[in-house]
């Protein structure tokens, strides 16, 4: 019976909490929960802050939402102490290596799912599965070669990159998009792979009220490194009819401490820099209430090999939302959304576009409710982590 397996998450540091890489490990957890069986997320160390982890009562071992996870750095957070900080690497990487040996003989797991982003990592943990007679299966989310350089427009094959060479080092895959399932069809056919785009738990995001009823407001959430898109945002926003209406922007950017001053400095150059928020390090929670409280979200994306091959993780939040969503009419979108019926998709790096749709927002509010709905109802279909439960479990036993 599946529910005496357990499956083992390594890979990424930082679970509960965080980054889309562990929102889609609860996602695919849950899942795995739903086929009927059981999880461990295992973090050789802490990645957050002790402030984050006092704030979200983290603990070196627990369970969140019916997922277990453990860190085997003994402690949930980063020490600031640089002495401190590698000896608990140590131990962590030491400790990870037992935990996952204890699960394999004393827990009945049986796979291993892995999201790293480096091919010595990534080996290291297959060399680890074959050992344990293990399957690793991998979660392929990103051209990893894209990663740092949004101008790139194609991967170049070259010794040792990770997007061509992976796959020796997996037993099955599952990819986030077409563009990546394509790309993997090219390197290995035969390759046992499912297709699972960014999921959610919607059940979650109903139990969570707006934060506010009456304030008229844009809403982008990303990291830093999209500082490309944020300013694109900005500018489309400015020339907008926001102003002369009242609308705010608020732009949900977690970075380093440079980066958010860098952003201010843009800002405070716009004719609108009083229109525009910047929030960061928001609980879960107010997230959503956020989102929720928004009139449209934004999530454009670019004419670059990284946001062709991704579909963004912001994509089945919004729809879990209720809110309509303004993207563009590029890669993963183009597959599942529609103009006017279940978002408003603007042409790709075209500012004009983008605020010829927020100015749609501000002057059709029923429309965009509407539409909002609809993507909503997209969303429970397409989105939602319990419909692919039977495709883990097919993976998983083929």
């Amino acid at each position: 019976m599946n529910k005496n397996k357990r499956i083992l998450f390594t890979g990424t540091n930082g679970f509960p909490f965080g980054s889309a890489a562990i929102q889609r490990q609860i996602q695919l957890a849950k899942a795995l929960l739903e086929a009927g069986y059981k999880v461990t997320v295992i973090n050789n160390g802490g990645s957050h802050s002790k402030h984050i982890t006092d704030r979200e009562n983290m603990v070196a071992q627990g369970n969140f939402q019916g997922v277990d996870y453990i860190y085997c750095s003994i402690i949930p957070y980063r020490p600031t102490n640089f002495i401190f900080r590698n000896v608990l690497k140590k131990l962590g990487s030491l400790l990870e290596f037992f935990t996952i040996f204890y699960y394999k003989f004393f827990k009945n797991a049986t796979h291993i799912f892995n999201n790293s982003i480096h091919l010595k990592k990534l080996k290291y943990y297959y060399f680890l599965s074959r050992v344990l007679k293990m399957e690793l299966i991998y979660d392929y989310v990103e051209i990893m070669g894209s990663l740092g350089n949004r101008d790139k427009k194609q991967l170049q094959d070259i010794k040792n990159n990770f997007d061509t060479h992976f796959l020796d080092y997996t037993d099955k895959i599952i990819v986030i998009s077409k563009y990546l399932e394509n790309h993997v069809n090219k390197i290995n056919q035969n390759k046992k792979k499912i297709k699972i785009p960014p999921i959610i738990d919607f059940s979650y995001f109903d139990t969570i009220d707006p934060k506010y009823k009456d304030v008229s407001f844009f809403l982008f959430c990303g990291s830093a490194v999209y500082m490309d898109v944020i300013k694109f945002i900005i500018n489309a926003f400015t020339n907008s009819k926001s102003l002369g209406n009242d609308y705010h922007l608020k732009l949900v950017v977690n970075g380093s401490q440079e980066q958010l001053n860098q952003l201010h400095a843009y800002i405070t150059q716009k004719e609108c820099q009083n229109n525009i928020d910047i929030l960061s390090k928001l609980t879960y929670i107010d997230l959503i209430s956020y989102y929720k409280s928004a009139r449209a979200l934004l999530i454009p994306v670019s004419n670059n090999l990284q946001d062709m091959a991704r579909f963004p993780f912001k994509i089945c939040e919004y729809t879990a939302s209720k809110r309509p969503i303004i993207t563009s009419d590029s890669g993963a979108i183009t597959e599942f959304f529609n103009d006017g019926k279940n978002a408003f998709i603007a042409k790709t790096d075209n500012s004009d576009s983008l605020t010829d749709k927020l100015n749609l927002i501000i002057e059709q509010p029923a429309l965009a409710n509407t539409v909002g709905l609809k993507g909503h109802e997209l969303g429970v279909d397409v989105f939602n982590y319990k419909t692919y439960a039977a495709n883990l479990k097919e993976l998983l036993t083929n």
